[in-house]
């Protein structure tokens, strides 16, 4: 069997989507040179699991559902942008998260928790909750990506998050692409995961 990139997200809700497409296809031009991300997968990353072999996934998938089983849902929104790295090299453009943050960041230390168990590493760095629109193609950044932040500096709405999924990632010339693997719905009457 092969590897797989692996990771684990959320989801957010259609609208949300929609509005940050809009806010990116009108914003793009003034940053050329970057990679975007692709608006299908717009999502918020919990943990990157890197690659792994495929005879792992159901052991992977296990441990997810017993995350899932123990959440109730919680809010998220999706407000304003900026760069990571520097504003002299940004190398990301993001847009942030907001809302019930520690309900995110339980929710984060549970998958985290439940992957150790499968042979999962966690990072060193903290947990800096945001969506990825765009990527510098350069190691030394895109200056350009500065000026993007203005015009997706917004409310784009707000997502019901009752669910988080696996996903693999697909590295092609114009960025990744992600399939889901499968979705982990939360228990409804679930206890909270902040």
């Amino acid at each position: 069997m092969g590897a797989l990139r692996l990771f684990v997200a959320l989801d957010l809700a259609i609208p949300v989507r929609i509005r940050l497409t809009e806010a990116a296809a009108r914003t793009l031009l003034l940053a050329p040179d970057a990679r975007w991300a692709h608006p299908p997968g717009y999502h918020v990353t919990l943990v990157f699991l890197g690659d792994r072999d495929e005879a792992e996934v159901p052991a992977i998938e296990a441990a997810l559902a017993e995350v899932a089983e123990r959440c109730a849902p919680f809010t998220l929104a999706v407000r304003g942008a900026g760069v990571f790295d520097s504003e002299r090299r940004p190398r990301i453009l993001w847009a942030g998260v907001e809302g019930e943050i520690e309900a995110l960041r339980g929710l984060r230390r549970e998958v985290e928790q439940a992957l150790i168990a499968v042979g999962y590493r966690p990072e060193a760095r903290a947990f800096t909750p945001h969506l990825t629109l765009a990527r510098s193609r350069s190691n030394r950044g895109d200056r350009a990506l500065n000026g993007c932040v203005p015009g997706l500096d917004r409310d784009f709405g707000e997502s019901r998050i009752a669910s988080f999924v696996l996903f693999r990632s697909e590295l092609w010339e114009d960025g990744a692409r992600y399939t889901r693997i499968h979705a982990f719905p939360f228990a409804e009457a679930g206890r909270s995961t902040g």
